[in-house]
């Protein structure tokens, strides 16, 4: 029987009256409401009279509980360690059940990182089939009226070992107008450009003999621009072209969309409007340093923002060239893609009686990415498990919770932990056409050519082709890996919390997944206010984990607190009070500390081991703070109290709409004073009402106002709760759908006739709806004044804050 320490207070605890109890629990919070921290092993530096030290001081400082972690290449042996331990052998589990017995009988709660390392959920167990997979093809131009023999040969980078290459199928389509080869551009940057910020926007032209057709450009994305920036690019590129007739057209005007941290590939590919241009001028305006390593003008015809619209990459959909239009010619016909996969044997041998023309031929297959955990100690590292199949989840899961929850610490865990989403994006498993078929209604293999960024008939129906595919990734991440990790677990007794990955680093619904979590887990950093990637509000945003527990009726938001790359030993509670009160009013209700660093020596080495060198922050025994840690862990506990009691009072949901886009810019300056959460299509399909006029969920969170203020594209099933909620007197803000969102089936009738009723005739900006409003293209603020609501705080932009309420208080 697993000893028993609650991950959350219950719905009737956070909801009842509030009443002079609640004064006695805020001076005595519960054991429940203090934090926890991570309790780091780093490679074989381990030692028994270290780790009882360790936890004593751990519980005798107000922490709750720890998270067991085990990492490593961070530089062999330290001083007076003269046995180095190795990951997951006889010994290791004997101190790893060492762990979990001193953490019992001190009161503390045990949860165990999934996998050695921090990173993600793989390890030496894990047989390449049961790792991530992703989808590549190679690509032959031919010219018909002849029969083809070909050997195909994969390259390099698809034919090692641990590549375990798979085929899949292979397709012909004729060669779209401009599609001059594979890496026939009509520009391409021949070295990279560096410019600094006072000296742009830095711009070049592209001249040509004759007049040519210009339709697409690829160039680095945000995060090959500036790694640090790669969430704050503050950057515009602009495309004009010289026609004949010596008037200048403008193809391209648009901000470079953010991106993330981790991407598989650094490019990113815009769509232009067509035109037939004697020159081409290209425009980069950059607030700071401009590195641009690739840019290519192209005559080809690519679906914009390709590589992250087929789940390859995350960064943000290129709205400003979304709906560009080209020529018809310079795209494949969905009833041109011939399957040709009978053509060629097992080992690569094609032949094929080709038409008259010229033709593309795409060997497409699966590969595996060779993501690894980490970091770990090198005998603890394995391929990443697939995150796509119930099959991966099982893997990882028997292999080291489930293994060693039997082996080591029977009865003691109390829940495993997801933490660091850092092996890139998956986008195939060896079920994916059928999957497909099943969600979407319709076939994958004619619209695949659109997983490598060719337009399929048209640069809007290939979108929603991609939207699908997102959605089936995103289908498929939630419920066969998170899903699927949770239901293992709870069937051990174990809760389940793990941080972000969608919207993070995979394209995928950043809040969906966190429905499985019994908490969810954001994290924050120390000096977390600067514009660069790590540590700034856009890199690890807590708002959609905050947001994702309050629609989903979670009772606790916790996070990994206080992490670094800036380790420099002057910490100070002061420095560490003022950053957790700036997330705590974000959404976050409990704090796990980044990091309590195992001490192997009991009594030496002081005041402790750094992690990784400069990672986190030192909560360490020996310290010199150390002493005063029980103040700094009540006032979080009662700060966790009160951050649990009742529910967020919040005027605004914000839909974050149908695309599956990346996160919004955290920085809105469109309603200082109001409060919001984000809001998914799940969460809005399934957890949503009306009641009195209010948007409410099961557990009584109520909202005044939905703004949805990107609606470029619209789901029938999007469209259809919309509506029922208006009816029953919901306020919508929003704008006019430009499209629908899917190719799947649906009754285009009801579709035209619930859009109609819906956003009106066009005639006026208000159009009233059953008990409900719609307002159009009106600014939030202006709404929400003109719908009797006020700001709860003044001068609300320049302060830190957040409000609760329950039966009996509102705070």
């Amino acid at each position: 029987m697993t000893a028993q320490h609650r991950i959350a207070p219950s719905i009737k605890e956070t909801h009842k009256s509030f009443s002079s109890r609640d004064k006695e629990k805020f001076n005595k919070p519960d054991e429940l409401y203090y934090p926890e921290t991570w309790f780091h092993f780093v490679d074989g530096n381990v030692g028994k009279d270290g780790i009882r030290k360790d936890l004593e001081a751990i519980s005798e400082a107000g922490i709750r509980g720890v998270q067991f972690f085990h990492g490593g290449n961070f530089g062999g042996s330290w001083p007076g360690v003269d046995n180095p331990i190795y990951c997951l052998n006889e010994q290791w589990t004997d101190l790893l059940s060492y762990t979990a017995k001193v953490a019992d009988s001190l009161g503390l709660r045990f949860t165990m990182q999934v996998c050695p390392g921090w990173s993600m959920a793989g390890g030496p167990w894990i047989e390449k089939e049961n790792a991530m997979r992703g989808i590549v093809r190679t690509r032959m131009d031919v010219s018909g009226g002849q029969r083809i023999v070909h050997d195909f040969v994969l390259p390099e980078n698809l034919s090692s070992e641990d590549k375990d290459y798979r085929d899949i199928c292979v397709l012909a389509f004729p060669r779209p107008a401009g599609d001059c080869g594979e890496d026939a551009f009509l520009y391409e940057l021949d070295k990279p450009v560096h410019n600094p910020a006072g000296e742009s926007p830095w711009s070049m032209d592209v001249e040509f003999d004759t007049p040519t057709a210009v339709r697409s450009l690829e160039m680095s994305n945000a995060r090959d621009l500036s790694h640090d920036y790669a969430y704050e690019p503050a950057c515009e590129v602009k495309v004009e072209a010289w026609l004949p007739d010596g008037s200048v057209k403008t193809l391209l005007d648009a901000p470079v969309p953010m991106s993330a941290w981790q991407v598989p590939t650094q490019t990113m590919t815009l769509a232009l409007e067509e035109a037939e241009a004697s020159k081409v001028r290209i425009t980069v305006s950059h607030r700071r340093q401009l590195d641009l390593g690739t840019l290519r003008l192209s005559g080809a015809a690519r679906k914009n923002g390709w590589e992250m619209q087929a789940g390859q990459v995350l960064y943000g959909i290129p709205h400003s060239s979304e709906f560009s239009v080209q020529s018809p010619d310079s795209y494949i016909g969905k009833g041109e893609v011939i399957d040709l996969s009978d053509c060629m044997d097992g080992k690569g041998h094609f032949e094929w009686d080709a038409p008259d023309g010229e033709w593309c031929i795409l060997r497409v297959g699966n590969v595996n990415t060779c993501m690894k955990n980490g970091p770990a100690p090198a005998e603890a590292v394995g391929w990443e498990c697939d995150k796509l199949t119930p099959e991966g989840a099982d893997a990882v899961f028997d292999g080291y919770i489930g293994k060693y929850e039997k082996e080591a610490v029977h009865g003691l865990l109390n829940g495993l932990l997801l933490d660091s989403w850092e092996c890139k994006t998956q986008t195939w498993h060896r079920g994916m056409e059928e999957a497909f078929r099943e969600y979407a209604g319709y076939d994958l293999r004619p619209w695949i050519p659109a997983l490598f960024g060719y337009v399929v008939e048209d640069q809007r129906q290939t979108a929603k082709f991609l939207r699908d595919w997102r959605g089936l990734i995103n289908r498929e991440l939630v419920e066969n890996f998170y899903g699927r990790m949770a239901a293992r677990a709870h069937g051990r007794g174990l809760t389940v919390q793990y941080e972000t990955s969608g919207g993070d680093v995979y394209p995928c619904d950043p809040m969906e997944y966190f429905k499985y979590a019994d908490v969810p887990m954001a994290e924050f950093w120390h000096h977390s206010n600067s514009e660069s990637s790590v540590g700034s509000i856009n890199f690890k945003p807590v708002r959609p984990t905050a947001s994702a527990g309050h629609i989903y009726g979670k009772t606790r938001v916790s996070a990994e607190a206080f992490t670094s790359f800036w380790l420099t030993w002057d910490e100070n509670f002061r420095q560490l009070k003022e950053n957790a009160n700036r997330h705590m009013a974000q959404g976050i209700t409990h704090e796990v500390f980044h990091t309590y660093t195992h001490n192997p020596n009991a009594d030496t080495m002081v005041p402790g081991t750094s992690f990784g060198s400069s990672i986190g922050t030192p909560f360490l025994r020996g310290q010199t703070w150390w002493k005063y840690m029980p103040q700094f862990t009540e006032y979080l506990a009662r700060c966790s109290y009160m951050l649990e009691r009742g529910v967020p009072s919040m005027d605004v949901l914000w839909y974050l709409g149908d695309d599956m886009d990346h996160k919004p810019d955290q920085r809105p300056d469109y309603m200082p004073g109001f409060n919001y959460d984000y809001c998914n299509q799940d969460a809005l399909l399934s957890r949503l009402d009306v009641r009195r006029g209010k948007v409410v969920t099961p557990e009584g969170l109520a909202y005044g106002v939905i703004w949805w203020p990107s609606a470029d594209v619209v789901s029938p099933e999007t469209l259809e709760k919309m509506l029922s909620m208006v009816r029953k007197g919901a306020i919508l803000v929003t704008t006019r759908p430009r499209d629908v969102s899917t190719l799947r089936r649906y009754d285009t009738a009801r579709f035209d006739a619930s859009f109609a009723e819906l956003y009106g005739d066009g005639s006026s900006d208000v159009i009233e709806v059953g008990k409900g409003r719609v307002y159009l293209d009106t600014p939030i603020v202006e709404v929400l004044h003109r719908e009797g609501y006020e700001e709860d705080v003044r001068r609300g932009e320049e302060t830190d804050w957040l409000h609760r309420r329950t039966r009996g208080a509102d705070w």
